[in-house]
C-alpha cells in the first residue's frame, strides 16, 4: 500500500464521536465507503483497534434503527460491494 490515503480511521471515529456529526449518518457511511476504496489492498495492523470501534459504532447505529438513504451513494459505490464471481474487473 504505497499510495497516501486521505481518510484515516481517526477521522472516521471523529464523525462518530463528535456531538456535531454523530447524527450525520449518510456522511459517516460515505466516509467509510471512501476509506474502504482507498484501502483495496487491506488495512494496517495498527488500525485494528480503531476499525473495531468503527464497526461497533456502526452496529450500534444500525441497532438503533438508523436507515441510510439509498440516494446517498452513487450506483458505482453500491456496485463496489456487490458479490462477484471474480470474472469481471472493477474500475
Amino acid at each position: 500500500m504505497t499510495e497516501k490515503t486521505t481518510i484515516t480511521t481517526k477521522k472516521i471515529l471523529e464523525l462518530f464521536e463528535s456531538e456535531y456529526t454523530e447524527q450525520l449518518y449518510d456522511r459517516k457511511a460515505n466516509t467509510i465507503l471512501k476509506f474502504c476504496k482507498e484501502r483495496k489492498e487491506g488495512f494496517y495492523y495498527d488500525e485494528i483497534e480503531d476499525l473495531t470501534k468503527i464497526i461497533q459504532y456502526t452496529v450500534r447505529d444500525l441497532g438503533d434503527g438508523v436507515v441510510i438513504s439509498p440516494f446517498a451513494y452513487s450506483p458505482h459505490d453500491l456496485n463496489y460491494f456487490a458479490i462477484s464471481d471474480g470474472n469481471e474487473s472493477r474500475s
